[in-house]
Formats: C-alpha cells, sequence, structure tokens
C-alpha cells in the first residue's frame, strides 16, 4: 500500500530539473544583458565634456578649417593669375 503513495517524480521536487535549466539559462543571458547595458549606461552618460563643449569645440575646428581653405584657394588663384 505504501507502494502506491510513492511520488510519481524523481528528486523529490516537480520540474526541479527544468527549474535549475531555466535558472542556468536566465544566468548565462542575464550577467551578459545587465554587463552590457551597464557598459551603455556609462558610455552614454560618462562624465567629460557637455554636448554644448563637444558642439562649441567642433565649431572652433570648423571656423580653422575654413580659414585655411580661404588660405589655400587664395594662394590657388594668386598663383593662376601669377602665370597669366
Amino acid at each position: 500500500m505504501l507502494s502506491s503513495l510513492a511520488p510519481a517524480f524523481v528528486g523529490g521536487v516537480p520540474g526541479g530539473p527544468e527549474v535549475i535549466v531555466l535558472l542556468m539559462i536566465a544566468v548565462l543571458f542575464g550577467i551578459p544583458l545587465v554587463a552590457v547595458l551597464v557598459i551603455a549606461y556609462f558610455l552614454v552618460t560618462r562624465s567629460g565634456s557637455s554636448a554644448d563643449d563637444r558642439v562649441a569645440e567642433l565649431e572652433r575646428e570648423v571656423a580653422v578649417l575654413e580659414r585655411e581653405v580661404e588660405e589655400l584657394r587664395s594662394e590657388v588663384s594668386d598663383d593662376h593669375t601669377d602665370r597669366d
């Protein structure tokens, strides 16, 4: 009579191996996902120069490059007028 009351599952917990597999999958995919999210957060919000500082720096660089282009154009046009 006792043998008919024995559990039909092995290991004492129904679905135990499945739970372990789900936890392993969660760990294998969860840890890298969290790491990627943390790295992305730090890259986006890193302290350094703000967007306004970066824009100002780029505007200064563009101004310098525009001056260089104008100087080169004037040199080229001077060379062409000297040949004539």
